[in-house]
C-alpha cells in the first residue's frame, strides 16, 4: 500500500511540465526509504500514537487507562489475558507506548527529585536513575512492544496474589510471545536495568526493534534531556538498551 501511494505520488508530481516519472525500482527505493524513517521514529518515541495505523488505544477493559500499542502487541496480549482469566488470573496493563516526549517528563522529573538528595555528580543522578528508567530516545516503551503488568513494584509479586501471577507469566508468557526482559541481572549477569518483574516485552517484534535500533542510532542521536552528555560515557546503548536477559533471546 505504501509503495502505491509513492508511486502514485511521483506519477501526480509528474503532470508538472519537465517532471520525470521515476521507475518501479526508484519509488521502491523511496518506500523503503520511508519506511526506514518511520522504524527510526518509532524505536527513538518520535511517534504520534494516537493517529499511526500501527497502533491502537487499548481499552481500559484490560489497562488503567487508555495507553497505546502495536497492534500486534496488542493482539498477543489479549490471547494471554484470556489463556490467563481461564487460570483465574487477572492481567492489566499499567503501562505501555511511551513518546519520547512522556519518557522525557519522567526523566526530568526524576532528575529534579535526585538533584534534592545527596548525590556528588550528574553522573551519580543519572546512574541512580537508570535503575529503573531509561534515557528519553533509549526506552523500549517506545516501541509499543512492552507492557508493563499489574504493579510496577517488585515486592507485590513477591508474596500472595502478585506471586500467582508472575508464576503464570513465567511459565505461560513465552507461549504467547512475551519475555521479562529486565530478569534477575546479578543472577543472570547482564547489564543494564534493576529487574522489573512487571516489563513483558512482545518479542517477535521487539528482537527487530532491537535490531534496527542498533543499526541505525548513536549516541549523536541521544539529545534533548537533562545529562543527556553522559549517553556514551555511561554505555547505554550497550548496557541498556542491549541490557537485556539472554533467555530472551532464545
Amino acid at each position: 500500500m505504501l509503495h502505491t501511494f509513492i508511486l502514485a505520488l511521483f506519477i501526480q508530481m509528474a503532470a508538472t511540465e519537465g517532471a520525470i516519472v521515476p521507475t518501479e525500482q526508484q519509488s521502491a527505493d523511496a518506500s523503503s526509504g520511508l519506511a526506514g524513517s518511520i522504524n527510526l521514529a518509532i524505536v527513538t518515541g518520535q511517534m504520534d500514537y494516537a493517529h499511526d495505523s500501527l497502533f491502537l488505544q487499548v481499552s481500559t477493559d484490560y489497562a488503567l487507562k487508555p495507553f497505546y500499542l502495536q497492534r500486534t502487541t496488542y493482539a498477543a496480549f489479549l490471547r494471554m489475558h484470556e489463556a490467563a482469566k481461564q487460570d483465574g488470573i487477572e492481567l492489566k496493563i499499567v503501562s505501555g507506548a511511551r513518546s519520547f516526549e512522556e519518557q522525557r517528563r519522567i526523566w526530568e522529573w526524576k532528575w529534579g527529585e535526585a538533584e534534592k538528595k545527596q548525590f556528588n555528580s550528574d553522573l551519580e543522578i543519572a546512574t541512580y536513575i537508570l535503575r529503573f528508567s531509561l534515557m528519553p530516545g533509549t526506552s523500549r516503551h517506545h516501541w509499543g512492544t512492552e507492557i508493563d503488568l499489574n504493579n510496577i513494584n517488585n515486592s507485590y509479586f513477591e508474596k500472595g496474589y502478585g506471586l500467582k501471577v508472575y508464576a503464570w507469566l513465567q511459565e505461560n508468557a513465552a507461549d504467547f510471545g512475551f519475555c521479562q526482559v529486565y530478569d534477575d541481572k546479578v543472577a543472570s549477569g547482564r547489564n543494564g536495568c534493576n529487574t522489573e518483574k512487571w516489563h513483558w516485552s512482545y518479542m517477535p517484534l521487539s528482537e527487530q526493534y532491537l535490531q534496527i535500533y542498533n543499526a541505525g542510532i548513536t549516541y549523536q542521536d541521544i539529545t534533548g534531556f537533562s545529562g543527556a552528555e553522559l549517553a556514551e560515557s555511561l554505555h547505554i546503548i550497550e548496557h541498556y538498551v542491549n541490557g537485556v536477559a539472554a533467555t530472551c533471546h532464545e
